[in-house]
């Protein structure tokens, strides 16, 4: 972060699903996202976009 200061941020999640990744002893998850502070709406959305599995576009 900016001038390396740190803020904590306190979210509330459930585990959807777990599974071992391709690479031994690492794992993927996924979350739902239950609460979180409204002052942090637009982190939230970019940390799930960050950490979503998109499609791909269609090739031509």
């Amino acid at each position: 972060m900016a001038g390396g200061c740190h803020q904590v941020i306190d979210l509330n999640a459930c585990c959807l699903w777990c599974h071992e990744d391709t690479t031994p002893h690492h794992y993927d998850a996924g979350f739902c996202l239950q609460r979180a502070p409204p002052e942090y709406g637009q982190l939230v959305d970019a940390l799930k976009q960050y950490f979503s599995f998109q499609p791909l576009p269609a090739s031509a």
